[in-house]
């Protein structure tokens, strides 16, 4: 294999790697039937909406 030498850590902190996205958080107000209508296709596709 031949000598070995120790090199510096040349890669960024993981922090620097990620891209942030700004974050907007949102509040809806539904009809009880549009709640039962998105409950009903998640329950299809085997996903939970919390309450």
């Amino acid at each position: 294999m031949g000598k070995l030498r120790v090199i510096k850590d040349f890669l960024p902190p993981p922090e620097h790697l990620v891209l942030k996205e700004e974050k907007v958080k949102v509040t809806i107000s539904l009809s009880k039937e549009s709640i039962e209508f998105f409950k009903k296709e998640a329950k299809n596709i085997e996903h939970h909406i919390r309450r």
